[in-house]
């Protein structure tokens, strides 16, 4: 599950640290289902969730522009 849906162009961070902030958070989120629930499918629910979050994401970890101020960006 790893290594085909988390590396699904359309729905994975594009920036390297969102990469690394979505990885981590799927892992943990994966361990949390399988150590704490029922389920075996932990890793397909902790994808799924994290792809609802790679919108927040790829707005925090947005590089700034060259020669632009910096905004807040929430």
């Amino acid at each position: 599950c790893a290594l085909i849906c988390a590396n699904d162009y359309a729905t994975s961070p594009v920036t390297g640290s969102g990469r690394l902030i979505f990885g981590v958070g799927a892992g943990l989120i994966t361990v949390f289902i399988r150590y704490f629930g029922a389920s075996t499918e932990g890793a397909v629910y902790g994808i799924l969730i994290m792809n609802l979050l790679v919108p927040f994401i790829e707005r925090l970890t947005a590089p700034r522009r060259f020669g632009r101020p910096t905004k807040a960006r929430l």
